[in-house]
């Protein structure tokens, strides 16, 4: 078993990776088992230490690998002071292995440092696991010189999630991953939005506080349709939901399309688990409340002489239209209330929805139509 382990951190990396799946059943017993966890340790120490402080990259990251998947080294026959001697040059090996300077070790130390803690996050003294997140997520996250270090470290906090008892000191720490999100590697940004849904399942964390709304829209505007297509997943509820009723879903559609016109067409044309009734109900909402404002709009009368009454009509059309341009500010509401699919029941109430109204920003108005557009031609495909 000895000569097993030395050939697992001397060889290359295919025999290496072959050896320690094998070993890695011997390392699932000794959990269960005391004199086995004895004789792993005892195998393990004269070859371990000695060999994650070699020159040699290849061979540190072997090193750490076998380390980490053997962790805790724990040798039951020996006194008290002798175990937490021993699980303090542990704790300090973990800390040694994320600064390595080689990036392929940083990252194997990420994987599986993380590993480490999910599974053992209630026995690891709290101090450890703050200093080890804390070079995980100050550190490797933000790892210029490696795309997967960082990629590792936004991995390894996601695995993090697993573990319940995480969850209250990762709400503050997760935050300062938010540059992820528009990192310049895109294996990293999937990974993050990968963590953000893992996040919208934790009740005690909002993926909001996480990224921001706007983070994500700017991604979404501009980013590649397999990320567009995760970024749609994790806001799909929220813009678009679909046990809420007609007027919700309308609403909750021109604040996505204020909120970013851009963004708006993409999440639309990436709702792939949009059903197609539910696209007709929306394309159809979308054109009534665009026809119901059209109409409410006033109409310009002016006097006309006798016996033009023939060209009157086509003058007052086009005045209407004229009209229905020149009153369309740039006022923002405040919010978004069902008055978008109702009937103007008043000249009073007219006036004063006239004012409050989202379609009076034309950019509104043509976001929504494009929106409708988007479906059609989505489902029309």
């Amino acid at each position: 078993i000895q000569d097993l382990m030395y050939r697992t951190v001397v060889s290359a990396r295919p025999l290496a990776q072959a050896a320690l799946r094998v070993l890695n059943v011997l390392f699932v017993k000794k959990t269960h088992s005391g004199p086995t966890a004895a004789l792993v340790t005892r195998l393990l120490e004269p070859i371990l230490w000695r060999h994650l402080k070699v020159p040699n990259e290849l061979v540190r990251q072997n090193a750490c690998e076998l380390f980490l998947a053997s962790y805790p080294l724990e040798d039951t026959s020996v006194s008290r002071e002798e175990r937490e001697v021993g699980m303090t040059m542990q704790h300090t090996a973990l800390a040694t292995l994320l600064s390595d300077p080689c990036p392929n070790v940083r990252a194997a130390a990420c994987r599986g440092v993380t590993s480490v803690l999910a599974q053992y996050w209630l026995i690891v003294p709290s101090h450890v696991i703050n200093g080890l997140v804390k070079t995980i997520v100050k550190e490797l996250a933000s790892d210029a010189s490696s795309a997967k270090v960082r990629l590792a470290a936004v991995l390894g906090i996601k695995a993090l999630l697993a573990t319940p008892a995480s969850h209250v000191y990762l709400r503050k720490v997760l935050p300062r991953l938010a540059d992820r999100i528009h990192d310049t590697n895109e294996a990293v940004r999937g990974a993050m939005l990968e963590l953000l849904l893992t996040v919208r399942t934790v009740r005690s964390i909002k993926f909001w506080d996480v990224v921001s709304l706007d983070s994500l829209l700017a991604r979404l505007e501009v980013d590649k349709p397999f990320i567009c297509r995760r970024i749609v997943r994790l806001l799909f509820k929220s813009y678009l939901p679909l046990g809420a009723g007609e007027e919700v879903v309308l609403e909750r559609c021109i604040l996505l399309v204020r909120a970013s016109r851009p963004a708006s067409r993409r999440f639309y044309q990436h709702a792939g688990e949009l059903p197609l009734e539910e696209a007709a109900k929306l394309i159809v909402s979308i054109l009534s409340s665009v026809r119901q404002w059209v109409k409410s709009l006033p109409v310009l009368e002016e006097e006309e002489e006798d016996g033009e009454a023939s060209m009157t009509e086509g003058r007052k059309g086009k005045r209407k239209l004229g009209r229905t341009q020149d009153t369309v500010d740039d006022t923002t509401c405040s919010s978004l209330t069902s008055m978008v699919l109702e009937d103007t029941p008043g000249k009073d109430r007219q006036e004063e929805e006239q004012e409050e109204h989202p379609y009076h920003d034309l950019e509104v108005v043509w976001g929504v139509m494009d929106v409708a557009c988007v479906l059609w031609v989505q489902h029309n495909s």
